[in-house]
């Protein structure tokens, strides 16, 4: 995978206006509008009153970038195609509440602003049939991460056997998908082995994790081929 940096030049406006301000990314438009002098700090006396319109105007983001056919990488049905699109968590905190009406203006806009792909983050988790039959209907690609994220998870046979019946549940639902591009094993787990909580990992540790990785004895290395091949195999009565 050839992979495209978009750190950058960064511009942002207020939708329907003309002008076009400096932005910082990754960050938002509060802090954006709070560095350029245009707000007051919100976490100040009453501010948070005074700022409230920023939440309720649409805002527009824009980096101009150029693409080389190297990037061109990514090859779902073996079709080289350049990959463009955003990160899909849960629409909503509370996913009952998320409406048909609601969910289809979600990715129809994704699709109206020329994206082709819809990463589903590891941190939320497997979506709803109705998700992937509009990706279907309006031709956008998914990449599915397994839900696991942002921790350390149990390395003990229990634990993994708990783990492949839900990935082998979930590839045998999904894999009819003409959307469904491609299957990541997680969102920054190994991370969390070596930077979070304070940890202090050795490098011997690190070399070990390094060793399993390409061994394929991991959770998320060889384990999820291994455990979904089959998956891909039709069977007759299904």
């Amino acid at each position: 995978m050839t992979s495209l940096s978009l750190t950058g030049k960064w511009q942002f406006r207020q939708a329907g206006t003309d002008e076009w301000l400096p932005a910082w990314v990754p960050g938002s438009v509060h802090t954006d509008l709070l560095a350029l002098g245009r707000i007051p700090d919100p976490f100040v006396v009453d501010n948070e009153l005074r700022v409230q319109w920023v939440a309720e105007r649409d805002w527009e983001y824009r980096l101009a970038f150029m693409v080389s056919p190297d990037c061109s990488a990514e090859r779902p049905y073996g079709v080289p195609i350049f990959a463009k699109g955003a990160n899909w968590i849960p629409a909503d905190s509370f996913p009952t509440r998320i409406s048909d009406a609601h969910l289809e203006h979600l990715i129809r806009s994704a699709a109206s602003a020329h994206m082709n792909m819809l990463r589903v983050w590891g941190g939320g988790f497997y979506e709803e049939d109705r998700f992937y039959d509009l990706c279907d209907r309006y031709g956008l690609l998914v990449w599915q991460d397994f839900v696991f994220s942002c921790s350390i998870s149990p390395d003990d046979e229990a634990f993994f056997e708990h783990v492949r019946v839900e990935a082998v549940e979930n590839v045998r639902r999904l894999r009819h998908r003409a959307s469904l591009a491609l299957w990541c094993g997680n969102n920054e787990m190994e991370w969390g082995w070596v930077e979070w909580q304070g940890m202090e990992v050795s490098p011997h540790v690190i070399s070990d994790l390094a060793d399993e990785w390409r061994s394929g004895g991991g959770l998320f290395a060889g384990r999820w081929r291994r455990w979904t091949a089959r998956c891909w195999k039709w069977e007759r009565r299904q």
